[in-house]
């Protein structure tokens, strides 16, 4: 006598609830697609507006060379003695920083513009998933055995498991 493994009586997943799985799954990519459009638009907006705090930084501070060494001309277009070359200097470096911030954001957005490609690829696979089940659906309802085993079914939910 040998012994066996029980035998797995778990029903794989209803063609039904795989759909809705499915169709969920779709409409949670679509609302991350969408907040991502979003996102973007609005890293595209603080790229802009960096972009030109940056334009207006550099047409504000001349280049090094042209500074005269006792006399710098501010933002507001005055002139300031003494500490010049120190905010030449903080500007440079806060300019450096934008600068950083820019690059990064403009990485940011390269990356999150991609996304949408992959999500959408993703839609696309799943649409064809569920296509796929709702004609394996209709030739299981269109087969013989489905129609066969209707009374059975029927008398099952009348006053079987169906009703609880």
């Amino acid at each position: 006598m040998t012994d066996h493994a029980p035998v797995r009586t778990t029903a794989p997943p209803a063609p039904e609830e795989l759909l809705a799985e499915m169709a969920d799954r779709i409409a949670m990519l679509e609302q991350d697609r969408d907040r991502l459009d979003r996102l973007a638009r609005a890293r595209t907006a603080e790229l802009a507006a960096l972009r030109q705090e940056i334009d207006t930084l550099r047409s504000a501070v001349p280049p090094p060379a042209t500074v005269p060494q006792d006399t710098a001309t501010d933002l507001t277009g005055g002139a300031k003695e003494g500490n010049s070359p120190d905010r030449i200097t903080a500007l440079e470096a806060e300019r450096a920083l934008l600068q950083e911030a820019l690059d990064h954001q403009a990485q940011e957005l390269a990356r999150l513009r991609l996304r949408p490609a992959r999500d959408n690829s993703e839609i696309r696979s799943l649409k064809r998933n569920i296509a796929k089940l709702q004609d394996r659906i209709a030739d299981l309802h269109a087969s013989t055995s489905w129609r066969i085993t209707a009374p059975l079914r029927w008398i099952t939910l009348r006053f079987g498991r169906g009703r609880r």
